[in-house]
């Protein structure tokens, strides 16, 4: 049996288009989903107000233009499709640490 897991990955200077990467997620069969959100009034991003949430079989992704928090909802083994998501997140999201 695997472990649940939060992780958090950035992109620095140069955002992603979330509209291209919505078709590549579809492309490997993954789900999407469009969520709104309404930004705080000192947001960074003050008119980023949308994120896409991708999922595989038990790993979920919230992505950003910037950032991509990528969870485990259960503690099953992964799946070789929640392992391409993965790999697929690090890739786009390739830094570790905010740029902040």
């Amino acid at each position: 049996m695997g472990e649940a897991y939060h992780e958090v990955r950035y992109r620095w200077l140069h955002p992603t288009d979330l509209n291209k990467l919505e078709e590549r997620m579809k492309s490997y069969g993954f789900a999407t989903q469009w969520h709104k959100y309404s930004s705080p009034e000192h947001s960074l991003f003050p008119k980023r107000h949308e994120e896409l949430e991708v999922k595989a079989d038990t790993l979920i992704a919230h992505l950003t233009e910037y950032r991509a928090i990528i969870t485990h909802r259960d503690q099953a083994t992964l799946t070789e499709k929640d392992n391409r998501l993965e790999k697929l997140m690090r890739d786009e999201y390739s830094h570790g640490r905010s740029f902040l």
